[in-house]
């Protein structure tokens, strides 16, 4: 176990990090508000890695169930979105932020080269979503725990140049949370309203619980559990949009199935953008052993996203 450290350890990242935040920084001018929707999407991933531990019987007792939180303070210049999720230890803030095995910013690095102009939507995909964060943050600050037991809280700080700095957090709690010290010309992103309208736009599905500054946001009930009657095909459109983290490509195929087990019931949506993947493209296949399940999309191209009734992913 690693011993908590009484001064801050200074760190430099590796340089196709620094290459990458020079990038985020400099050129990713439009389209800033992506931003939210990328740490959103990371806070619904760790809640989802904490609630496979909890269905597995792997979480430790007492741990509530996952949610995710953006507190706001126009004030002060700071955005905070929090999640109690599965959290990190030491080693993997370090591994998580500061290198290019976990981060796929080569992969992000060389989609770049390729493009005649920088476009924010490859952010995302190769999820390297967490430095968007410095197209609007002068600071970044992130104070996480794991929820494995034992473990120590870790606060992680940078604002966007050669490293970051290191230190324990004795008063962290489970899970992790995300402040940005706004930069001047991006306050409005400390405005409520703002930020209501673009969670709206890009995190309406998130498949836990979301709340901006002590209200719930995202109340939109899961359109694959809906009839089929009552959804429309620009909920279809809008769903498949935030799936894929902004593409302007609408799906061709949507496509629904159920599935019973003793105790459970399952309902999955596929949707292509290629009508020729339909049923010999993509077969979703649910295993149900001792009570716990795993979902999964095979032989599924690009452009196709298949989301399970039970993990809603």
């Amino acid at each position: 176990m690693s011993q908590p450290i009484s001064q801050p350890e200074q760190h430099s990242f590796q340089a196709e990090i620094q290459q990458l935040l020079s990038i985020v920084i400099h050129s990713l001018y439009t389209d800033r508000e992506v931003f939210v929707r990328e740490l959103v999407s990371n806070a619904a991933d760790a809640c989802e890695k904490l609630r496979f531990l909890q269905a597995s019987g792997q979480s430790p007792t007492g741990v509530s169930d996952p949610s995710i939180s953006i507190t706001a303070n126009e004030a002060e210049s700071t955005l905070t979105i929090a999640d109690t999720g599965i959290g990190m230890n030491r080693d993997e803030l370090v591994q998580n932020l500061g290198t290019i095995a976990h981060s796929g910013t080569k992969s992000f690095l060389k989609a770049l080269a390729e493009q005649q102009k920088p476009d924010t939507r490859l952010i995302g995909q190769f999820g390297v979503g967490f430095y968007s964060a410095f197209m609007v943050a002068k600071q970044v600050t992130v104070v996480t725990r794991s929820q494995a037991a034992g473990s120590e809280g870790w606060k992680w700080t940078s604002e966007g140049g050669n490293g970051y700095t290191l230190e324990s957090a004795p008063d962290a709690t489970p899970g992790t949370q995300i402040t940005l010290s706004l930069k001047d010309e991006a306050k409005e992103f400390a405005q409520a309203g703002n930020l209501e309208r673009i969670v709206k736009r890009y995190s309406n599905f998130v498949a836990f619980p979301l709340e901006l500054d002590g209200k719930r946001v995202n109340t939109v009930q899961a359109i694959w559990a809906r009839s089929k009657n009552e959804v429309k095909e620009e909920e279809y459109t809008e769903f498949y949009e935030y799936r894929q983290r902004g593409t302007q490509v609408p799906p061709a195929l949507h496509s629904r199935c159920a599935h019973r087990h003793p105790g459970v019931a399952l309902r999955a949506l596929t949707q292509s953008r290629n009508a020729r993947n339909g049923a010999s493209g993509v077969r979703g296949s649910f295993v149900l052993p001792q009570g716990t399940h795993r979902c999964q999309a095979e032989g599924a191209s690009p452009g196709v996203v298949a989301v399970c009734s039970r993990c809603g992913r």
